[in-house]
Parts: C-alpha cells; structure tokens; sequence
C-alpha cells in the first residue's frame, strides 16, 4: 500500500508541474458576448470614472473556462488564456489609437 501512496504522489507531483510548465493545456475559453453589469450603469461609478479619465477607455467582456481551478494551476490558466484563439480574436484592447483585437494590428496603424 505505501508503495502505491508513494506512486500516486509522484504521479500528481509530476501532473502539477507539468501543467505549471504548460506542457499540459486543459483549459478552454468562451467569449460570454452582450453581458451587462449593473455597477457600469450607476451614477456614483460612472462619476468616478469620468474623473479617473476611464469613462471612454474601459470596456469589460466576460469570458469563461471549462474546467475546475486549482490555485496552483496559475501559469496554465494565464498561459491559456493569452494563447486561446477566442482570447485573441475577441478580447479587445485600447491604446492611443483607440480600441482593437488583441490579436489585430489597429487599423489606423496599417
């Protein structure tokens, strides 16, 4: 019985490295488009915003992911979610030219 105890140790050790390093990708992204969220819409907020200068430069988008999050998965689920192919085409950014894809050059840039 220890013999196995000390197997199956070694065995989830390995499988939390490996997905630390990113060798193992387990999580899958969705886009969650046309969500709204209600502190966007109150006055207080939004007054806070217009002073901070974010009004026009803060946009939120939902995303979810498939499966259970384990603290220690981390570095996967940061690794995953940049080099998702739905986080690229759809998380948008804003820089001095306005807002894009991340996975787009801006159009006034091309």
């Amino acid at each position: 019985m220890k013999y196995w105890k000390r197997k199956l140790r070694k065995v989830q050790t390995r499988i939390k490295e490996m997905t630390n390093s990113g060798e193992i990708t387990c999580f899958t992204f969705r886009h969650v488009p046309g969500k709204t969220f209600s502190f966007t819409e109150n006055k207080d907020n939004c007054d806070f915003l217009m002073k901070w200068g974010m009004k026009d430069t803060l946009k939120i988008q939902l995303f979810s992911f498939d499966q259970a999050f384990q603290s220690y998965q981390y570095k996967t689920l940061i690794n995953s979610f940049f080099n998702n192919p739905t986080i690229i085409s759809n998380l948008e950014i804003c820089s001095a030219n306005g807002w894009s894809r991340l996975g787009q050059r801006h159009p006034k840039l091309t």
